[in-house]
């Protein structure tokens, strides 16, 4: 998706520190992973499209993680370092 910043950014399912997929932004110049996500309870596995609010954070869901492992929600700020 591209955001208001310009920026596109998406999500992947696999990848990362972790395995469990990222958080990307991509500028005409570079590819960029700004978010690892790394325990059960931040979520893994990113799976629905990012959407950006009104209020300048991404937002997404996760497969796995939570309290009992169906996933999470997820915000991220744009134009956060990686």
């Amino acid at each position: 998706m591209q955001a208001s910043d310009g920026n596109f950014y998406g999500a992947t399912v696999n990848g990362g520190m972790y395995g469990n997929g990222v958080v990307f932004e991509m500028t005409p110049a570079e590819l960029s992973p700004i978010s690892t996500t790394s325990t059960e309870y931040r979520g893994g596995e990113p799976f629905s499209a990012l959407v950006e609010g009104t209020n300048g954070f991404l937002y997404g869901t996760t497969v796995d993680g939570g309290t009992f492992n169906d996933g999470t929600i997820y915000s991220i700020p744009l134009g956060v370092e990686p």
